[in-house]
């Protein structure tokens, strides 16, 4: 519904011939190489999972025009907390196997590793900015209950609700937060 909402709307808001796909990044950066000027990865990092993260930077440069930018907007976690502390079995059956919120110095060191730098200094939201939108958005699901019902069966929203409630106590306790973070070619 997302991609077919995207490509009828969305061009004639702004006038302009994006292109919209439903593809794993990986399969379509094999024909996109040094193609994009930007790339707007949102929240993909943290679902790859630390396993993935290498093949993620690796694809994302491959993409990159010689001049382009990687604008990254990725889940955070303070300098210190081990990557483990925000997994569980739970997550990985139910959401994004291996998923992992990354610090910035991790961040940093896959820039350098593919010759990628940080442009300028990431941008990160304060910590219950992220609580206070997890925490609206389970309020919307539960404004919209009936309407979702029709399209997912009550387990999909539940899985939602929980993830949602995961995700508020996440910013709320653990100190997670959303950075906003942009690349360059180095």
């Amino acid at each position: 519904r997302q991609h077919a909402f995207a490509k009828d709307r969305v061009p004639d808001l702004y006038n302009s011939p994006l292109n919209y796909y439903i593809q794993d990044y990986r399969e379509h950066a094999e024909n996109h190489g040094g193609y994009y000027d930007r790339i707007l990865s949102h929240h993909m990092l943290e679902k790859a999972g630390p396993d993935h993260w290498d093949r993620f930077m690796r694809t994302m440069r491959h993409m990159l025009h010689e001049r382009g930018e990687l604008h990254l907007s990725v889940l955070v976690r303070p300098e210190g907390k081990a990557s483990s502390t925000l997994q569980s079995p739970w997550m990985d059956q139910n959401i994004a196997p291996g998923a992992s919120a990354v610090s910035l110095a991790v961040l940093e060191d896959l820039a350098q590793e593919y010759r990628l730098r940080i442009t300028e200094e990431p941008l990160l939201d304060e910590p219950y900015h992220g609580g206070i939108t997890a925490m609206l958005w389970r309020k919307n699901i539960y404004a919209h209950k009936d309407a979702i019902a029709e399209i997912l069966p009550a387990e999909k929203i539940r899985i939602w609700e929980f993830y949602l409630a995961s995700l508020q106590a996440m910013f709320d306790s653990i100190g997670v937060t959303t950075g906003h973070v942009v690349l360059k070619r180095a």
